[in-house]
């Protein structure tokens, strides 16, 4: 009888395990795409789809077993999950922080400078008044520090974050994974 329930259970957990695998892998994959990483994306998309057809086979050969159906449904939402943990663990990337406020920009903008920021900065018009807007474009993992700037310098400004695809630099630095994956990077 325990054979039996190990056997019920072994090949949805199974299946479940590799739809987390390809689906993670999936969503890192797109994100390595949308970044411009021309060889690597490649290489992960071999391994997802590999670890796919595994699975698929396991579902398409007993389409009657619920349990299997079932694993391979959740383990489609939990690769999703995985995958977007992943891919903010991995901070790849450039964003464009945008930085709308009224007052105690001389001390914000001095702090940005203090750590290296460059910013721009342009005069603007908002609901009560005049008020800056600020610019600059950092990598992703810089995003913590220049976020605190803002909070502590002015907790009351307006800012938002997105994501740049492409930014011209004067003196690029050269774009690439963390450590290992470097010689991936397309080249600008």
């Amino acid at each position: 009888m325990m054979f039996l329930l190990e056997t019920l259970w072994f090949l949805p957990l199974l299946i479940f395990l590799s739809r987390i695998i390809d689906v993670g892998l999936g969503t890192i994959r797109v994100l390595f795409i949308s970044k411009g990483y021309k060889v690597i994306a490649p290489l992960i998309g071999f391994v997802e789809i590999s670890v796919w057809l595994l699975a698929a086979r396991q579902i398409f050969g007993d389409l009657g077993n619920w349990l299997s159906i079932l694993a391979y449904a959740l383990g489609f939402s939990a690769g999703t999950f995985v995958g977007i943990v992943i891919e903010e663990r991995l901070r790849l990337g450039k964003v464009v922080v945008r930085v709308i406020a009224r007052d105690k920009n001389d001390e914000m903008l001095s702090e940005l400078n203090k750590i290296g920021k460059a910013v721009t900065v342009t005069d603007g018009e908002g609901p009560r008044g005049k008020v800056k807007i600020i610019f600059t474009v950092i990598r992703k993992e810089e995003l913590e520090s220049v976020i605190d700037v803002i909070k502590r310098t002015n907790p009351q400004a307006f800012y938002t974050i997105a994501d740049v695809r492409y930014a011209n630099e004067r003196n690029p630095v050269q774009k690439r994974l963390p450590n290992i994956f470097g010689f991936y990077r397309k080249a600008k």
